[in-house]
Formats: C-alpha cells, sequence, structure tokens
C-alpha cells in the first residue's frame, strides 16, 4: 500500500537495523518484487557489499522445495564472498511460513556447512504484522541471542572502565552533551557502549557483559528484557516521552542504581521551558507537522508543544499506540484543531501551506537518524526532545512502551 511520506519522513527498517551488527552479512530469500525495497536500502546506505539476494520464482516451487532454494542459495552466496563473515542473518519472508518451509533442517544444515559462522534467524514477512511478535522485534530478540549464546571474545580496541553499561535495543548513538542517561552515567563514574560503537564482532559480543542494561526503544524492549533475564543482568527501561514526572520518576530510579543522588529535577524544568520559550518564538510563523516515524511518542510530544503554546497543525501517525490514548484524548478536549493524519491517507499530498517539519531527517545527515536525546530530562536540548522534569499544567501522560525512534529536529 502506498503512502505519503511526509518531508522528513525517510525511513528506518529491517535492513538498517541488521546492518548495525558488526562484520555481518544479510541474505534475504525472497521474490524480486519484495527484494527490491531491501536492495534499494542496501545501496543507499552504501553497504552493499554486506548484502546479498536468493531469488525465489514460481517454478521452484514445482521443480525444487523452499528448502533447497533456501539451503543452495544462501551456500552459494557466502560462498561467492571474498571471506566468510562471522555472524549471517538470513531473512526468510512470508512464503517460507504460507507453505511450511522446515527452517530447522534450514538453519541445521546452514551450520553444517559453515561451523564457523553464527547465523540469525530473521523474518520479512508482514503477515506477522498483525498477529504474533512484529518482525522487527523478532529480528533484535534474534541479534541479541549470540550475546548469550556464545563465549564471549576479549573486545580489542576498547578500553573498558571498571563500571560501565550497555545501551542495547537501539540504532543509534546517544548525544553525550544532551542525553541525560550519558550525563548521569559520567557522573556516577560508568563509561558507556553499544552495538553503535562496537567496530567488530567480538566487540559485539562483549556488551554482554556490561554492568547494566538501559533499553530506550520499545522494539528492542523484549530482546534486552530477554537478554537481562538469560545473563542475569539488571536492566531498566527508559522511555523517551515528554512527560516531566515520568522523567523524573525514571531518572531517580536510574540514580538510585548507579549510586548517586537525584538531580534538582525542578530547576532542570525551569530551564527546560526557558529553551522551549525561545523556541516557540523562533518558530511563531511555522505551523508544526510531527512525524510519527521521529519520536517515541509523538502523540506526545503534539501535546507538550501545543501545551506550550506552539503552533501544531497535525501529527503524521497511522494509529494511536495504546501508552498514548491518554495523551490522544487530551489533544482532541483541549485541541480540536489538531488533526491526526495517517500517513496512508492521499488528501496530505495536496497540501501547500507552509510548516514545520519534525522528523528522522530535518537536520540529521547520512543514512541514519541522529539519536533524539529525548531518553530523558536534565540537559535541556534544543532538538524538540522533552528535557527537563517536574509536570508542566499539560500534565503530558506518556505510558511505557514507545515506538522506535530516531532524531527530532
Amino acid at each position: 500500500m502506498l503512502e505519503f511520506n511526509p518531508p522528513v519522513h525517510e525511513g528506518w527498517n529491517i535492513v538498517h537495523i541488521g546492518m548495525q551488527v558488526p562484520e555481518s552479512h544479510q541474505v534475504y530469500v525472497c521474490a524480486a518484487n519484495c527484494m527490491r525495497g531491501v536492495i534499494m536500502t542496501a545501496y543507499e546506505m552504501g553497504a552493499e557489499d554486506r548484502f546479498s539476494c536468493v531469488l525465489v520464482e514460481e517454478s521452484d516451487f514445482y521443480r525444487d522445495n523452499l528448502e533447497g532454494v533456501t539451503v543452495e542459495g544462501v551456500t552459494q552466496a557466502l560462498r561467492e564472498l571474498p571471506k566468510l563473515p562471522p555472524i549471517v542473518i538470513v531473512f526468510t519472508v512470508c512464503v517460507h511460513k504460507l507453505v511450511g518451509c522446515d527452517l530447522d533442517y534450514v538453519y541445521r544444515t546452514l551450520h553444517e556447512r559453515f561451523p564457523d559462522v553464527v547465523f540469525i534467524r530473521a523474518y520479512m514477512d508482514p503477515i506477522s504484522m498483525k498477529e504474533g511478535m512484529p518482525p522487527e522485534e523478532e529480528l533484535r530478540i534474534a541479534e541479541l541471542e549470540p550475546l548469550y549464546g556464545l563465549p564471549v571474545r576479549p573486545a580489542s580496541g576498547w578500553e573498558l572502565p571498571q563500571k560501565w553499561l550497555a545501551m542495547l535495543g537501539m540504532d543509534v548513538p546517544p548525544e553525550a552533551g544532551g542525553n541525560d542517561i550519558c550525563f548521569l552515567a559520567a557522573q556516577a563514574g560508568y563509561g558507556i557502549h553499544g552495538m553503535y560503537d562496537a567496530e567488530h564482532f567480538g566487540a559485539y559480543l562483549e556488551l554482554a557483559n556490561a554492568d547494566l542494561y538501559i533499553c530506550p526503544y520499545q522494539t528492542g524492549r523484549r530482546a534486552v528484557e530477554w537478554l537481562a533475564e538469560k545473563r542475569g543482568k539488571p536492566y531498566d527501561y527508559m522511555l523517551p516521552g515528554f512527560s516531566y514526572a515520568q522523567i523524573n520518576e525514571e531518572e531517580a530510579r536510574l540514580c538510585e542504581r548507579l549510586g548517586i543522588p537525584a538531580p534538582d529535577f525542578e530547576r532542570l524544568a525551569e530551564e527546560t521551558d526557558a529553551v522551549y520559550e525561545k523556541l516557540r518564538k523562533e518558530l511563531e510563523d511555522f505551523r508544526i507537522v510531527a512525524d510519527y516515524m521521529a519520536f517515541s511518542c509523538p502523540v506526545g510530544l503534539v501535546r507538550f508543544l501545543a501545551s506550550r503554546g506552539f503552533d501544531v497543525a497535525a501529527v503524521c501517525v497511522d494509529s494511536v499506540f495504546p501508552y498514548e490514548e491518554a495523551d490522544a484524548a487530551y489533544i482532541r478536549e483541549h485541541f480540536p484543531e489538531i488533526r491526526f493524519s495517517q500517513t496512508i491517507a492521499p488528501e496530505l499530498r495536496s497540501e501547500t501551506e507552509r510548516k514545520a517539519a519534525l522528523g528522522l531527517f530535518s537536520e540529521a545527515s547520512g543514512n541514519q537518524p541522529a539519536d533524539d536525546g529525548a531518553a530523558s530530562g536534565n540537559q535541556p536540548a534544543d532538538d524538540g526532545a522533552a528535557s527537563g522534569n517536574q509536570p508542566a499544567d499539560d500534565g503530558a501522560a506518556s505510558g511505557n512502551q514507545p515506538a522506535d525512534d530516531g532524531k527530532a529536529a
């Protein structure tokens, strides 16, 4: 189905996520029409050398079986590489499920042929979007499985501090100058690492040894919870929301874990409100449209901005997540002029009014979104992500599980 892309919408998909695993190689086993999008993503990232295709055609179903096509296709793709990668992410698709492909046989055979390669089971099957775990969440769990199932190798290149935490289940590095988790960890003498700065597979495996796991992304939450349970490690989930009350609670909990006093939330709230008042004046001539692709809590952001006098026109979101229903109800009651626009709505294509678009690539450059710094609120940022604390008069509620986010501008 075609959808309207807001000017800063862009995209962040399973190809981008898989490429975050250092030294990994992706193999997609699917029909040509499905292959088109992922090939374009790999080339857009400049990562075509880490990407292979196995085309499935109609004739394969009566000349062979899908197990054979998958095994032989992946085998050929790997044997044609200059050298074997340490980890291979194999994406099977809807048709594998529809015809009952024996994936246990497929991966068992691949392991026998390439015993030194770690094979990750991944899926590109939109039929799972309506029931069961979405493909992205399955991929994030699969990505972390080697951190539990493999012996951890020395990570040359990292000078690990005595105490350090791992940011997991996310795709982009936190901004050290504007991210509260980094700020509080530094105060407590903790270092921070994540998949984003693991330059090789050994460093990636070393992440399992962190003293504390933190996940700021909803689609990574199950994966990090699973790993923390398997490894017996403490874990915290910190929602990048816009409610000062919730930010206070999350940061107080993190400070307790780190063994440091909580910051002066009231002072930080005042500083943050001053930053947003300055931003509001700079955007007086603009109406604002927020894109759900860029924020964990797009509806919470709209409530936050509208309650502070910003001229918000709409939020582009196909459906309101359950954890944002309270924010949506508040907006509909107090700001009925703000539209909830689905990205599949064709009328959005004909709009010509000048607006300030808040989304993934409105300031970020390159092939991946920058971190939104919204994980909490101690360092006032100018990127549209709530920081600072103490509940403001909007009482912005957020909830517990955001969607995956990128950079607000």
